[in-house]
């Protein structure tokens, strides 16, 4: 069986009116917009479709949901700009996310995305953002845990050069670890609150070349670790967002399928950065899609309703 999905952005009865006319078998939505009602919609108008909820996991709704949590910069600045991230290894982060997926868990969806699920930084663009993150109390008390020796901590910037001199793979592994606990942690609690769930999450569309390892030493997203953990890798295998000719999308579902047997690749319909019509629009559908991929998901259901012709091209749209 091939997914054929697509990712909504809104809480509105006339967004799942137009998935049901896509015939769609999966919606993705946000969790901030899930709750029981929506839910029972969406089950109403959608009679069969599974509904996966995406979390935002290091990414707050507002920089004050988390002031604690901003972030620290190599320079001892705090982490600024349009997008709340959220410092991974905090615990008051961590503990809130693990009990909105519980709540997830128990209103019964057939499965939990997890998104943000990596230290901070753009990917998107001409120049993708590597930030030199995270140096708060807290990252910084559990890394001298993992190394068994104190850091100078007079200034934050003395701190990271010390790190960067002495310590840099124990410190990009322990990153690596901080996201990856984390995801065995909501493995081990889908296992105890439902199994029946798919567990999910989304990946920076890199690999282990790309700009230096950037997914892992930036990111500290282990594609082997975390494919290993979740049923579902997600790959956001946006080509134009990258720069990328659409045949990229292809060579990107190989890759992550050595690292996972379950890939379920996202595709852009925006036409971000730059523009594309319906054609190109279906060959990244097709690519996409193409064995060993389950599927498709289309980002985002109300971009496509905004330009018909690919609307009515992912309606066509079948296993190739």
């Amino acid at each position: 069986m091939m997914y054929k999905s697509v990712f909504s952005i809104s809480d509105d009865s006339s967004s799942l009116v137009k998935a049901k006319e896509l015939g769609v078998d999966v919606l993705f939505v946000s969790s901030r917009n899930i709750n029981r009602d929506y839910l029972n919609k969406i089950r109403k108008t959608l009679p069969g479709v599974r509904v996966y909820s995406e979390i935002p996991v290091f990414l707050a709704s507002t920089p004050q949901e988390f002031p604690d949590a901003i972030p620290i910069l190599a320079d001892g600045c705090e982490l600024s700009g349009t997008w709340n991230f959220l410092c991974p290894s905090n615990k008051q982060v961590r503990s809130k996310r693990l009990g909105r997926i519980n709540e997830l868990l128990k209103l019964s969806v057939d499965g939990v995305w997890l998104d943000f699920i990596r230290y901070p930084g753009r990917w998107e663009g001409d120049n993708p953002e590597f930030l030199d993150v995270c140096y708060c109390d807290s990252c910084l008390d559990g890394f001298q845990k993992v190394i068994g020796a104190l850091l100078p901590r007079s200034h934050i910037s003395e701190t990271s050069s010390f790190i960067r001199k002495n310590y840099l793979r124990e410190w990009y592994d322990y990153r690596v670890e901080v996201i990856s606990s984390f995801v065995r942690e909501v493995k081990g609690l889908v296992g105890a609150v439902n199994d029946h769930v798919d567990l999910g999450l989304f990946t920076v569309p890199f690999t282990s070349n790309d700009y230096d390892n950037a997914v892992l030493r930036v990111y500290a997203q282990d594609h082997k670790a975390l494919g290993g953990v979740v049923d579902v890798v997600s790959p956001m295998v946006y080509h134009r967002m990258t720069n990328n000719p659409v045949s990229w999308i292809g060579n990107m579902v190989n890759y992550f399928s050595s690292f996972s047997p379950r890939v379920l690749p996202l595709v852009q319909s925006e036409n971000r950065l730059s523009e594309f019509g319906p054609e190109e629009f279906s060959q990244s559908l097709s690519l996409a899609s193409h064995i060993p991929s389950l599927g498709v998901c289309v980002f985002h259901l109300e971009d496509l309703v905004k330009q018909p012709e690919k609307f009515s091209t992912f309606r066509s749209f079948s296993s190739p």
